[in-house]
């Protein structure tokens, strides 16, 4: 018998992470196509942080519950599933609602984990790995021999990639802040070499690389470092953008810090890409839950690595699944938020090792591209990485932009550049200003 009732840790109001309530909410039976999961872990990511902070785009209205990834137990399932039965073990992607004790969700949401694994770590293998996985395997068409620069590798995506980019055969090369994220990067994972994120990297990326140049970027941070990545790309390369965390604060919101990471990243046109012959994606993880055809083999391929110890999951420390062990979690850690990665799970384990550290700065991600195709002509839109960010295709900010691309046919270059950059920085003004008049409480 399904329950009606089940408990979550929820946001009603946005602020530090004390404002977290745990509360009984109701739980609805499984639909005809549904699971019914008890929810044995959770994933805790940056973006579920940036989500209570009031700073996360794709979210329902409050109160809600974060949470992208669980792992757990079927309960019971719809009269229209196939292949799942009550009591076997899965992992599921969600959009939000995971930090809960139940989750109802569709069945094509659902993955099988290895019983070498306990739920925690399950939990923090499908949203990182496939990450990683579509980047560097379906974007980018990465391939046996090629280099591959990884920026945050010392964080969750950037530790899958070069594990999945090693494991096939790829020369892979990273950043990270810390000098013992670099070691681990390097010594544990297999890359050929790791450089200081907080530093300037591009001379030492060209010194190892010489002439040859990279083949694929993999870029999560945005700002001066998008526009590195785009020099050292070699003739048909391939930059892959999923996040942006040069724009993320590390204790509280920093909308200046915001605006500059944004000007700073480069514009694309899609002509300043013929001449380099160079080619940008962008991904988003959460929008490609129909592509089963896609992430199932994907997700196979990921655990048959785990089983066979060619990857593994990296995981910092678990928490109760609990309202104080979900404030525990959000709690800035050692050093930066940005280097929090752990997971909730139904009974408090901890275990501090630093090498299991899962950066979770790579998970505030959009999508790199606007959803409207670019126009023909003079009318041809300069892209930004970050894209359009869902809530906001209504807001004014796409009457201005419009009204600067028209402005581009007549007046030089130059100056529709600055003009941009301006628009840009008001723009930012302008969200700032609806955010602080619908957001409530914030940080």
């Amino acid at each position: 018998m399904s329950q009606s009732t089940t408990r979550a840790i929820r946001i009603e109001r946005h602020g530090p992470p004390d404002v977290l309530a745990e509360r009984d909410i109701p739980l609805a039976a499984p639909g005809p196509s549904e699971v019914h999961l008890r929810v044995k872990a959770a994933g805790v990511n940056f973006a579920d942080l940036i989500m209570r902070a009031g700073m996360y785009d794709t979210v329902p209205p409050r109160p809600y519950s974060p949470g992208f990834e669980v792992a757990g137990e079927v309960v019971e399932v719809g009269g229209d599933v196939d292949g799942w039965s009550p009591g076997d073990r899965a992992v599921a992607l969600v959009r939000h609602g995971g930090y809960a004790r139940d989750v109802v969700v569709p069945a094509r949401s659902l993955f099988r984990y290895p019983e070498s694994l306990s739920p925690a770590e399950a939990a923090a293998v499908p949203v990182v790995f496939l990450t990683a996985w579509v980047c560097l395997f379906e974007c980018a068409r990465a391939r046996s021999g090629e280099v591959v620069l990884v920026l945050g590798a010392g964080g969750g995506v950037g530790t899958a990639a070069v594990q999945l980019a090693v494991r096939a055969g790829l020369r892979a090369i990273g950043t990270a802040g810390t000098e013992p994220k670099r070691a681990f990067v390097v010594q544990e994972l297999g890359a050929d070499a790791c450089f200081d994120s907080r530093g300037d990297w591009e001379p030492d990326v060209e010194r190892l690389l010489g002439s040859r140049g990279l083949d694929v970027a993999l870029d999560a941070t945005g700002g001066a470092a998008t526009a590195a990545c785009r020099r050292l790309l070699a003739p048909l390369g391939r930059h892959v953008f999923y996040g942006m965390s040069a724009a993320l604060p590390s204790r509280k919101r920093n909308w200046p810090r915001a605006a500059l990471a944004w000007l700073r990243t480069p514009r694309v046109h899609p002509l300043d890409l013929v001449q380099p012959c160079i080619g940008v994606f962008g991904v988003h993880l959460l929008h490609l839950q129909e592509r089963e055809d896609l992430l199932l083999p994907a997700t196979r391929d990921i655990y048959g690595g785990i089983e066979s110890g060619e990857l593994r999951p990296v995981l910092d420390r678990t928490f109760p699944l609990t309202r104080d062990g979900a404030v525990e979690a959000h709690r800035p850690g050692q050093g930066r938020a940005h280097d929090l990665r752990g997971g909730l799970e139904e009974r408090s384990a901890r275990r501090d090792r630093y090498r299991r550290t899962k950066p979770a700065a790579d998970w505030l991600c959009d999508r790199g591209l606007p959803s409207d195709p670019p126009r023909t002509g003079a009318d041809t839109r300069s892209l930004h990485p970050f894209g359009h960010q869902r809530q906001l295709r209504t807001h004014p900010r796409v009457v201005v932009i419009e009204f600067s691309q028209q402005a581009a046919r007549l007046i030089p270059q130059g100056v529709v550049r600055f003009a941009h950059h301006l628009v840009q920085a008001i723009t930012v003004g302008l969200v700032v200003a609806a955010v602080h008049r619908q957001g409530g409480d914030h940080v």
